[in-house]
């Protein structure tokens, strides 16, 4: 249920880069879960508290994809920046041919707002594109 393939300390590696961002409050991550199984993950990301935005970031198992899984996650992700963190803008990009993750920001109210090409990493040379989701919410 996780990224194939995955080195054996990958967990540890992962939680090891996020830990600080947790603990300093710029990130926000979550399981998500079905029945106690694991299905995925959501992430509030670099959180800016004066311009009350953020990054938002999701991963579902590929056997889970296409479920609601992601479209469900996000819709919660954004619930709890709003009424705990009191943001209202959200941003977050995935590859232009991810349709599958297209559909579950647009179902969020997320637009397209622009597209680049991958500089560098194991995307290098791929399209993908940036979304946002602006909410009204009062300070």
């Amino acid at each position: 249920m996780v990224p194939s393939p995955y080195p054996a300390d990958g967990a540890a590696q992962w939680f090891s880069a996020v830990s600080p961002r947790i603990s300093s409050g710029d990130a926000c991550i979550f399981a998500v879960t079905e029945a106690g199984a694991f299905r995925g993950l959501v992430s509030i990301n670099k959180i800016n508290m004066a311009a009350r935005s953020a990054e938002l970031d999701y991963w579902i198992a590929h056997d889970w994809q296409s479920r609601g899984f992601g479209t469900r996650a996000v819709a919660l992700a954004m619930t709890h920046g709003v009424d705990r963190l009191n943001l209202c803008i959200f941003n977050s990009t995935c590859l232009t041919k991810n349709t599958g993750s297209i559909k579950v920001l647009e179902k969020n109210g997320f637009t397209r707002v622009g597209s680049a090409v991958m500089t560098s990493g194991k995307f290098r040379g791929v399209a993908f594109d940036h979304y946002r989701r602006s909410l009204h919410v009062p300070d």
